[in-house]
This record gives structure tokens, C-alpha cells and sequence, in this order.
């Protein structure tokens, strides 16, 4: 009865570990869609101030831009890399069944007789 209640108390001690875990990660995945929009006001505003920064401007754009791009490529492999995992799990349940289309040179269309054309003289 003891080891019973032991594994209950973990199991809901994870549950509350996950919960915390989800509600930090789906704020940080608000907060982050907000980023880009406040840091071209920043430098927005900084340029307003002092134009003499512009050249840092420019070069600070390409380097978030690229931190950016960096940020999201790593979401979608890891992303891919979930999906492959779930479909390794399917194993071999998918079966996948395709029509061979005939090419259009191969494709045999009846010639209509001369007779059956029409000459309309204007």
C-alpha cells in the first residue's frame, strides 16, 4: 500500500512539474512572436535620435535577422525530428499505392475522317 501511494505522489509531482514547464514555455512562445515588432521600434527610435548610428542600425538588423532565422530553423528541425520519430513508430502500416499515368505520346486517339470536317467560308 506504501509503494502505491509513493508512485502516486510522483505521478502527480510530475504533473505539476509539466504544468509549470507548459505555462513558462507558452509564455516565452507569446512573448518571443512580439520580439522583431520591439526591436525595430528600438532602432527605430534610435535612429530618430541619433542618425549618426545608422550604419550600427543596419548591421544590428542583419544580425537579429540572421539570430532570428537561426532560432526558427532549429524549431523546424527539431520539429521534423518529432515527426519522423512518430511515423518510425507506425512502422510499416502505411501502404501507399499509386497509378501509373500513360504519357500522352503513348495515349491512342482516334482520327476523325476527312469527311467529318467542317469548311465554314466567310
Amino acid at each position: 500500500m506504501n509503494g502505491v501511494k509513493e508512485g502516486f505522489k510522483q505521478f502527480m509531482e510530475g504533473l505539476k512539474a509539466r504544468k509549470e514547464q507548459m505555462t513558462s514555455t507558452g509564455l516565452m512562445g507569446t512573448v518571443s512572436f512580439y520580439l522583431p515588432s520591439l526591436f525595430l521600434i528600438v532602432l527605430g527610435l534610435v535612429a530618430l535620435f541619433n542618425p549618426a548610428l545608422l550604419g550600427v542600425i543596419v548591421a544590428s538588423i542583419f544580425l537579429f535577422f540572421g539570430f532570428l532565422f537561426a532560432v526558427v530553423t532549429w524549431r523546424v528541425l527539431q520539429w521534423k525530428k518529432r515527426v519522423e520519430a512518430a511515423f518510425k513508430q507506425f512502422g510499416g502500416q502505411f501502404v501507399v499505392q499509386t497509378y501509373a499515368m500513360p504519357k500522352e505520346d503513348e495515349v491512342i486517339r482516334p482520327r476523325r475522317s476527312a469527311d467529318d470536317k467542317k469548311i465554314i467560308i466567310h
